[in-house]
């Protein structure tokens, strides 16, 4: 008899206890995500463009420029041609990439957009002098169309397509 009403008393205690850490738990959760800083609000546009039409090797044809760009907010409408600093950015030609982070690297970036603030004209170059440079560009009356191109020590490969601009968040 001393055995099972000490077994009851210690499940009891027990079942408090685990309503106790559980509620304990929860509330420390709880705070925490009150104390916790706010998400980053960043707003990434990407960019995929076709696969190169011109290739020197190390390039081929299946090689594209792809990058992103980010910004604290969306970017305004009717922009035109503006030099704009992104919070982050990259491109990559299919053999390099590299970010606004990389070592001795320029950045070059001009955006223009519509009336919504969609991205509808771009000049983004990442170049590191005498090593490599890749780029894409739609200036209105430059080139026919998209313009993406990398190159490494004069080996150059380029591509005259469509490439598309999407919000990633």
């Amino acid at each position: 008899m001393l055995r099972s009403s000490w077994l009851t008393k210690l499940l009891s205690l027990a079942r408090n206890l685990d309503t106790a850490i559980s509620t304990c738990v929860i509330g420390m959760l709880m705070m925490a995500s009150f104390c916790a800083p706010a998400a980053n609000a960043d707003t990434m546009y990407s960019y995929t463009g076709n696969d190169f039409t011109f290739a020197n090797g190390p390039y081929t044809t299946s090689d594209m420029v792809t990058g992103h760009l980010s910004f604290a907010s969306a970017l305004g409408s009717d922009l035109n041609g503006v030099s704009v600093s992104p919070t982050a950015c990259g491109l990559s030609d299919g053999v390099n990439s590299m970010t606004c982070a990389t070592p001795g690297v320029s950045l070059g970036l001009q955006i223009s957009t519509n009336g919504t603030g969609v991205i509808d004209g771009w000049d983004f170059e990442l170049q590191v002098f005498h090593s490599m440079d890749i780029f894409t560009d739609n200036v209105t009356g430059r080139f026919p169309t998209v313009k993406d191109q990398g190159s490494i020590l004069n080996s150059f490969n380029n591509v005259v397509s469509d490439g598309s601009v999407s919000v990633v968040r």
